[in-house]
């Protein structure tokens, strides 16, 4: 999802509206329907100093959305929402930059699971071992 995002502000220089559209066209769900309405409020709403809304609380606003269809932790969406920060008030340039660190947290975070995962399977199939043990002798 990330990538796809990346991508068409890099190469195809896109406003966000469009780049949330497409993107979303692309993901599968809950994600591609999160980013096709997100893409659809912001260009139905009009920025301006007095106006109602700043992409950061459509931003939010559509995280609140993703948070109930996808059930993802506090932390991720905590983490996306510092990435709308970074989407809707800089340049090209700083977008691409956050967008690249989001990604590099994300590959960081999934080694870090992944050096973990030994050790929580050990502790499954032990445990599932004792279980099955403690079954045996209750049935007996």
């Amino acid at each position: 999802m990330i990538i796809y995002i990346e991508n068409e502000i890099r190469y195809k220089h896109s406003v966000l509206s469009e780049v949330f559209q497409n993107a979303g066209r692309r993901v599968k769900e809950p994600y591609g329907s999160w980013l096709a309405e997100l893409g659809e409020r912001l260009e139905a709403v009009t920025f301006d100093n007095a106006g109602s809304y700043s992409f950061n609380d459509i931003w939010e606003i559509s995280l609140e959305d993703l948070r109930v269809a996808s059930h993802l932790k506090d932390e991720d969406i905590a983490e996306l929402a510092t990435l709308g920060q970074t989407l809707g008030y800089m340049d090209v340039t700083a977008q691409q930059m956050g967008l690249t660190l989001y990604l590099e947290e994300l590959r960081r975070d999934i080694e870090r699971i992944s050096a973990s995962l030994p050790d929580k399977t050990r502790v499954s199939v032990i445990a599932g071992t004792v279980g099955g043990i403690l079954i045996v002798i209750l049935l007996l």
